[in-house]
């Protein structure tokens, strides 16, 4: 869906004179939006610290679960406006999606390493993370189906458990 600047300063009851000056294009807009979010995501994680590898995958995963209504109606916010500035805006956006969906990964496989994966796994395993739980979040949705979500988190929590029961056999 195409919206302009001046569409979004009214939908935001802001001058649009206010938004031109911080933001010349939606590119630039979107950027910052992102840039936001990567740092609201880092806060987080960084929240997370004095709990085990283990269990700050497990509270973060809950914490998803605590938003599925969210998702189910309005898919990954983060994805959904990656998806309308890649179509819109083409390679002049494309350096820009990566970094949110980075520090997920970095994270995952962070915790991955410290529960005892070697990297290589840590590393694939953060990527089925991922592409899982983006996967969970459009299914619920497209479907507007209220168990997709909490049916994926129940099988990455029994994926955490035989992580943490034999790191061993995940090679």
């Amino acid at each position: 869906m195409r919206v302009s600047l001046a569409e979004i300063a009214a939908a935001s009851d802001m001058n649009q004179g206010n938004l031109y000056y911080y933001f010349k294009t939606k590119g630039e807009l979107a950027t910052a939006v992102l840039s936001h979010c990567d740092a609201v995501l880092k806060e987080t994680f960084q929240s997370l610290e004095e709990l085990s590898p283990m269990d700050r995958l497990r509270v973060f995963f809950d914490h998803i679960g605590k938003r599925a209504t969210n998702y189910v109606e309005w898919g990954c916010p983060i994805a959904g406006l990656n998806i309308d500035m890649l179509l819109e805006l083409g390679d002049e956006f494309h350096n820009e999606v990566p970094a949110v969906y980075q520090t997920y990964l970095g994270w995952f496989e962070q915790n991955l390493v410290q529960a005892g994966l070697p990297k290589k796994v840590a590393s694939r395993e953060s990527l089925l993370f991922l592409s899982g739980l983006q996967g969970a979040f459009h299914t619920a949705h497209l479907l507007k189906h209220q168990e997709v979500i909490p049916l994926f988190l129940k099988s990455l929590n029994a994926r955490l458990d035989q992580i943490a029961d034999s790191p061993e056999r995940c090679l």
